[in-house]
């Protein structure tokens, strides 16, 4: 079961990171689309690594296991885990974040009238 949380959670990051960079240049979604949509799951990832943090180990047999940093239990080991996904989406998310706002901005500015000055 554990295995194939983890497969689901590969696929729906894949099908999320197509959206927000979108390699086939579909266009479904413009920058700020894309941006706001990075933004929705750097939100919910923050919930969950909160969650995470807050409580107790989510799976009983991990409090079980010998392989973890010496003195750690399950639940400091879980939040751990818990920091490490938020660097890791604060970090990817983050960075897509900055560059669609500013692919945003730029096609907005190109819209813009200009004045000669």
């Amino acid at each position: 079961m554990h295995v194939t949380e983890h497969a689901c959670f590969f696929l729906a990051g894949l099908l999320a990171w197509t959206q927000i960079v979108d390699p086939a240049r579909r266009k479904r979604l413009g920058p700020s689309g894309r941006a706001i949509f990075a933004f929705a799951m750097l939100v919910v990832s923050s919930l969950i690594a909160e969650t995470l943090i807050a409580t107790g180990p989510v799976y009983a047999w991990s409090a079980h296991l010998r392989q973890r940093p010496p003195g750690w239990t399950a639940g400091q080991d879980q939040s751990h885990a818990a920091v490490i996904m938020m660097a890791e989406q604060i970090a990817t998310l983050g960075i897509a974040i900055i560059f669609l706002g500013r692919a945003y901005l730029e096609r907005v500015a190109a819209d813009l009238p200009s004045h000669g000055v």
